[in-house]
């Protein structure tokens, strides 16, 4: 009975949709509406300014991804469930129960999940994909390049099996939603095949990056 009121508790905690109330407190608006239309701190950084962003980011790393592991390792469940608490809070994030199962990327969760697993883990991920948005300027190519490799880390660092098994079940669960995320752009050239092929490289619909970030209400269209 813990075991499971651990994990409901990770999904609910996870399925707090921090950018979507942000905008309604700051403009009283739909977030999913603006930019990427993706609920996020990166998405609340670019339209409604960095602060805003940051606690959005803050919040969704601590409260939603680390607090409910670090709860759970301090319960009497073994590592598995640990596991699972982590998981459920991810995709709470990408599928929340309060939006009709819409929500982010769960990128700032899964790193918040992480950071409590393992921080050497966090700092190795972290530290890619900064490099590729600050040096680069492609922050969701790296990011995808983290994610790949991510499961290399805890086999050299010789993890427990349960963390090896949560990196290869973060790669499959992040890049489902890369590819099937809130929202299309009618402004996109791209369509068919090409569409998914930068949602998979570059986690937009278009290359083009300033195009896609910069989009408002009126050029916005929910997926079916």
């Amino acid at each position: 009975m813990l075991a499971i009121s651990l994990i409901a508790f990770g999904y609910l905690i996870g399925s707090i949709p921090t950018a979507y109330i942000v905008g309604r407190i700051v403009g009283n608006v739909d977030v999913r509406n603006y930019g990427s239309g993706n609920i996020g701190a990166s998405n609340v950084w670019v339209n409604f300014g960095k602060v805003k962003g940051f606690f959005v980011g803050i919040f969704d790393i601590l409260a939603k991804g680390a607090f409910p592991v670090v709860l759970a390792e301090n319960l009497p469940v073994n590592e598995w469930i640990v596991i699972y608490v982590g998981f459920a809070a991810i995709v709470g994030h990408n599928w929340s129960i309060y939006l009709k199962f819409s929500g982010g990327r769960g990128v700032a969760v899964a790193a918040g999940v992480l950071l409590a697993l393992s921080w050497p883990l966090f700092l190795i991920s972290f530290a890619i994909a900064s490099m590729g948005h600050f040096v680069f300027r492609n922050g969701g190519i790296w990011i995808g390049v983290a994610l790949i490799i991510l499961p290399v880390w805890p086999i050299l660092f010789k993890e427990s099996d349960e963390v090896i098994f949560f990196c290869f079940l973060l790669i499959a669960v992040l890049m489902l939603k890369r590819l099937f995320p809130n929202a299309k752009s009618n402004n996109v050239t791209t369509s068919g095949f090409g569409v998914y092929i930068n949602r998979l490289i570059y986690d937009r619909d278009t290359r083009n990056r300033d195009e896609w970030i910069h989009r408002f209400p009126t050029i916005i269209e929910k997926e079916d």
